[in-house]
């Protein structure tokens, strides 16, 4: 989660937040804390709401994605969300399981929010295993193919592409963002080269079905 403002930004709307991350002690977490990007350190903003508030409505709990614990899985949730996490489970299927999994935690007509890095090149090869995967069109569909079966409603994937100049651009590595000390990205963009392939963000928002139906 690292910088992640969304916990803070729910909260000063009045929502109550179970913000989760890998255990500290996890050696797979080394990483997300060496380079800033672990969260429970980093979930407070002063500019979103004041700490009281913080402090009553967000609390932290070390949760790996690909064991999420059976008492969360107890539909109790009106939202979940996650953020370009799964595709860093190291394969591509542990992360639509990831997805599948944490609907057990939603309530019935609950929403389910996922972001993801996503190879626009739907026909050639991709990343299926590795520190980073990257979906293709046709893993988004089969998901929306599993979640229905199991009760669920995905909305459609919108795979248009664009016509603006920055639709059009493809950023190489070294990306800008890292000469920045705000981490903002000049010249933006919306689409990058990871290890040759043309990469952008993709969005998954998913509605829960009736308990009874995926239970």
């Amino acid at each position: 989660m690292g910088r992640e403002a969304l916990p803070a930004f729910l909260a000063a709307e009045g929502v109550e937040v179970l913000a989760t991350d890998l255990d500290p002690g996890d050696a797979r977490a080394r990483d997300w804390i060496r380079t800033g990007q672990h969260a429970q350190e980093r979930l407070f903003q002063p500019e979103l709401l004041d700490r009281a508030a913080f402090d009553r409505l967000v609390s932290f709990r070390a949760v790996d994605m690909t064991r999420i614990p059976e008492d969360l899985q107890q539909g109790g949730f009106d939202l979940v969300w996650s953020v370009c996490a799964m595709e860093h489970l190291g394969t591509l299927e542990r992360g639509l399981a990831f997805v599948l999994a944490a609907m057990r935690c939603l309530k019935p007509g609950g929403i389910a929010v996922h972001t993801t890095e996503y190879n626009m090149d739907a026909a050639g090869g991709t990343l299926r295993r590795g520190t980073t995967v990257l979906y293709q069109r046709h893993h988004l569909e089969a998901l929306a193919a599993r979640l229905a079966a199991a009760g669920h409603a995905m909305l459609p994937l919108d795979a248009a592409q664009g016509a603006g100049m920055m639709d059009r651009f493809v950023d190489l590595p070294p990306y800008a963002e890292a000469a920045s000390p705000l981490g903002v990205v000049f010249p933006p963009h919306l689409r990058l080269s990871v290890r040759g392939y043309p990469v952008t963000s993709a969005g998954i928002l998913v509605r829960a079905g009736d308990a009874g139906s995926f239970r």
